[in-house]
């Protein structure tokens, strides 16, 4: 059994978070929270796919709540997907659409737990879609519980040429740390994973794969399985960011910052280290493609100033961010 989500959104972008991962319930009442901040594009549609695995079929349950800011999405424990993957291990999912509970800035997701059987939290995944002028998305997720080694995915066919990216993103969970091999239409060239025990959500480019139909996943953990995967297009450009510096004495750094990608960077930091330790934190804003800008940081006195420092240039453009160091005597 699967079940399939599929958006194409104008002058919208899109995040996936993890607001739980391997979180255990032993059996007593007990509840675990998370919450997330929306950034500041307002959110369109969501979805929240929950994975829960047991040693066996959970049947023996006094209490299961799902609520997000509240709101009750289930007091009944009715997976939509329901699969016994060998003698020691059950695993069920749950989908739902939380569009209409994403009108604030703020999520906050609840599960309340109590039964006899000792269960775990795989993941909780969140998946939403937010207005951005600057780009227009194609999402294709897919839940289905498949062991890893062997599985045989086919990428689904997008006409629109204005579309520049391609990723694909997957939620597995392994008994052991393992290696994920993924290659396209049986080829030799493979992208390579490193598993660590628990849940994974793994990103990889499809760009290297354009004429591929079709993945393939080699896993040399036989318990390691799939529970979702959403590939994504996009017709986003990036900002890139570069730092030139000029020390002008013991208390002051000048700095140009330049813009040489072809798109706006949303949000741009610079955060000082010493030792790798964060001292100073610097806000730049927004800037322009092919923008310029000079920026004077104050720094600390230090006993010693011959000693290397790092500037730090963090940058974000559609709820992506990005991290370039830069090394400073």
């Amino acid at each position: 059994m699967r079940i399939k989500i599929e958006e194409e959104m104008p002058k919208a972008t899109f995040a996936i978070n993890n607001l739980i991962e391997d979180y255990s319930f032993q059996g007593r009442e007990t509840q675990v929270v998370s919450k997330i901040a929306f950034p500041q594009y307002k959110p369109l549609k969501g979805y929240l796919i929950i994975a829960v695995s047991s040693n066996d079929r959970i049947n023996d349950i006094i209490k299961w709540k799902v609520s997000l800011n509240n709101i009750a999405l289930t007091r009944e424990f009715r997976p939509h997907i329901d699969v016994k993957i060998d003698e020691k291990t059950y695993q069920a999912v749950f989908a739902y659409e939380i569009s209409k509970i994403l009108s604030s800035t703020d999520l906050t997701l609840k599960i309340s737990y109590e039964g006899k059987d000792k269960i775990k939290i795989d993941t909780a995944s969140l998946l939403t879609f937010h207005q951005y002028d600057d780009d227009n998305v194609y999402v294709s997720c897919i839940s289905e519980v498949v062991q890893l080694n062997d599985y045989e995915m086919i990428l689904p066919t997008v006409n629109n040429k204005d579309y520049k990216e391609s990723t694909i993103y997957m939620g597995v969970t392994a008994q052991k740390p393992s290696t994920l091999l993924i290659n396209a239409n049986n080829s030799n060239d493979s992208n390579t994973f490193i598993l660590r025990e628990g849940f994974n959500l793994i990103e990889a480019s499809l760009s290297r794969y354009r004429t591929a139909d079709r993945i393939t996943l080699k896993c040399d953990d036989q318990s390691a399985r799939h529970l979702f995967r959403c590939v994504t297009y996009s017709s986003i450009s990036y900002p890139n960011l570069e730092l030139e510096h000029r020390r002008i004495d013991n208390s002051n750094i000048d700095l140009v910052i330049k813009n040489i990608g072809v798109a706006k960077a949303d949000h741009i930091e610079l955060i000082i280290l010493r030792s790798g330790l964060p001292i100073q934190k610097f806000v730049v804003g927004p800037m322009e493609a092919n923008e310029e800008r000079n920026v004077r940081l104050s720094l600390p006195m230090f006993n010693d100033i011959n000693k290397k420092m790092t500037i730090r240039v963090i940058w974000r453009k559609a709820l992506r961010t990005f991290v370039k160091d830069y090394q400073i005597t």
